[in-house]
């Protein structure tokens, strides 16, 4: 009974949306410009039923069985086809043949203007000469508002939207297109618009204001997208795209509760495409309040480029030091080329250097260099250096050949062959994954990531995780490696299975070793992808207080011991993401300004 009255409501819901389809269609048939509409049915694959608490099996979740709930509405899509065009013999009338849309100036209700974009080419001409929408909208040309003499005989257009007024050239038709039509419409129609924000205050690390830029690219006004974007950021193009978002942004969306989260990561990542294609950060008005300043940012990674893009800025004079020949950190030589493209990487960088910021590349503090030197030379310094030392596991045949720290790898790109070889990664962050899709791709025949809890519990991002799989990666969930076995290089591995047990006064499930579960894996390389920390050498180098940890001990304004010194990322402990260590940098460059205006 309850399948039938599952199966009987989702196939209403199912046909009222398309009847609903259907009617906006025929209402609109007679609009200029208007495109139609099209859905499409998708099948549920099971509802499950949970357990909530069972004292049989302790608090763990238990699938007690599934129901079939028929049909979804799978998509709502928009039909971008050529229609045919008609002549209607009126003077303002136009039509684009092919791709592209007319711009216009839109002014809402609340008097707020921004720039539209339309198909509907039935203009009219107001009584001041300009040409507008049947609304009084005003189109816009290469030069603004085009504004034709109130006594003209005759308008023509030629083939590349040039106007000509009694043969008189005017202006020309600002027609844009898009790579994706649906993107913008599609992509952005779903933000509620939330007052309380919990995707920007809950889930963005970089406190971005989600629902603003949301709406501005719902009006198509995506240079003021891209400015309220920049207060915040400078690595939109990038968190865009490799933020873990369903942890973050669209973790914490409303629309998340009851279906799918707003794409905000995508969203995020086109306005700032969009910026870096027009170049919208040229326009950046510099600030003064840090003129005669000089400032030494050392380390090129997500915290240091954000840091010196908030300096420079305020008129700082900003020098970046980096260990490498090419700027970027861990975004070059951390994560692989398929997830962030390098050109993308490159252009935002030129971007930030745009603002006149100096570059000394082949420098590594604590070993090129000592603070003292950068502390003579200038008024503060910021440190966001990466942690870069493998962590171990110590256990029994670790020092084998054939075994490798995962970051180092990535970093520094020197690869064994792995052509037709096995290989265990071992770890369950985006690290662990972009270490196994690297390795595939480079030949290897079976490639094991072994992750000691659940599949639900792995760090690193479920879109990442499906893209493994989809490439033939196996995940040994619940799996530990105890032992690596070989005459001097790795030969094969012993694992042993885990159950995850909820312990009095920890905050999740602990994995404990089964019994007797051992196995045996034949493998010729091991992949430690388990995290990283930093090189105690060079940091005991710079003379600044460490904590308890042995990280670099800084206060709230991210200054450390030092007066002059400030620190964040990974030197001091900190969440090891792109966009947390975007928001240290920015952050401490906001007590930098605030200590030396």
């Amino acid at each position: 009974m309850v399948k039938g009255l599952y199966t009987g409501y989702t196939g209403m819901v199912n046909s009222q949306k398309r009847l609903d389809v259907i009617s906006n269609n025929l209402a609109n048939a007679t609009t200029t410009g208007f495109k139609a509409e099209g859905c499409t049915t998708q099948a549920f694959d099971s509802m499950y039923a949970i357990k909530i608490k069972d004292a049989t099996v302790g608090h763990l979740n238990q699938n007690i069985g599934s129901v079939s709930l028929g049909a979804k509405i799978g998509e709502t899509y928009r039909n971008w086809e050529q229609c045919s065009l008609q002549a209607t013999n009126n003077t303002y009338d136009f039509a684009l043949a092919g791709q592209g849309f007319f711009s216009v100036e839109f002014t809402n209700k609340n008097g707020v203007t921004s720039t539209m974009y339309s198909r509907d080419g039935a203009f009219q001409m107001n009584s001041e000469g300009y040409l507008v929408t049947k609304d009084g909208d005003y189109i816009l040309g290469e030069g603004g508002r085009i504004q034709l003499p109130t006594d003209l005989n005759e308008l023509s257009v030629d083939s590349q939207g040039n106007i000509f007024a009694d043969g008189q050239y005017v202006d020309t038709f600002g027609i844009v297109d898009f790579e994706d039509y649906d993107y913008i419409e599609e992509k952005t129609k779903h933000c509620l618009n939330c007052k309380v924000k919990p995707c920007s205050n809950n889930g963005c690390p970089l406190k971005n204001d989600i629902p603003t830029f949301i709406q501005l690219c719902k009006e198509g006004n995506i240079k003021k997208a891209y400015e309220v974007l920049s207060n915040t950021t400078v690595l939109g193009s990038i968190c865009g795209r490799i933020c873990p978002h369903e942890k973050q942004c669209q973790g914490n969306c409303v629309r998340g509760i009851k279906g799918n989260p707003v794409s905000i990561g995508e969203i995020e990542a086109y306005i700032f495409d969009e910026a870096l294609k027009n170049e919208y950060y040229k326009n950046y008005k510099k600030g003064s309040l840090l003129t005669g300043k000089k400032i030494a940012v050392v380390g090129s990674g997500p915290a240091g480029l954000t840091c010196s893009a908030f300096l420079a800025r305020e008129g700082a004079e900003v020098t970046i030091y980096e260990k490498y020949s090419k700027l970027g950190g861990i975004l070059r030589h951390g994560i692989p080329e398929f997830r962030l493209d390098r050109k993308i990487l490159d252009e935002t960088i030129n971007s930030i250097l745009e603002l006149g910021i100096n570059v000394k590349t082949n420098y590594e503090l604590g070993k090129d260099g000592i603070l003292e030197t950068l502390k003579k030379d200038y008024d503060a310094i910021f440190i966001g250096m990466g942690a870069n030392v493998p962590l171990k596991m110590n256990i029994e045949g670790e020092e084998l050949e054939g075994v490798y720290g995962g970051n180092l790898l990535l970093e520094r790109s020197i690869h064994p062959n792995y052509e037709g070889k096995s290989v265990a990664v071992i770890g369950g962050g985006n690290v662990a994954i972009d270490c196994a899709r690297t390795i595939k791709r480079m030949g290897a025949k079976k490639v094991y990531i072994i992750y000691r809890r659940a599949e639900k519990q792995m760090p690193a991002e479920q879109k990442e995780i499906e893209a493994a799989k989809s490439e033939n990666i196996e995940f040994l969930f619940q799996n530990n490696i105890v032992k690596i076995l070989g005459d001097k290089k790795v030969q094969r591995i012993e694992c042993i299975k885990t159950e995850l047990i909820k312990k009095e006064g920890e905050t999740r499930e602990v994995p404990v070793n089964i019994e007797n579960s051992n196995y045996i894996l034949d493998m010729d390389f091991v992949i430690m992808a388990l995290g990283s920390k930093v090189e105690e050498k060079i940091v005991n180098n710079l003379g600044l207080k460490l904590n308890n940890k042995g990280y670099i001990q800084i206060d709230e304004r991210y200054k450390t011991s030092d007066d002059k010194v400030y620190s964040g990322g990974d030197l001091t402990g900190q969440k090891a993401t792109v966009a947390w260590a975007a928001r240290a940098g920015r952050e401490a460059a906001k007590s930098i300004i605030e200590d030396l205006k």
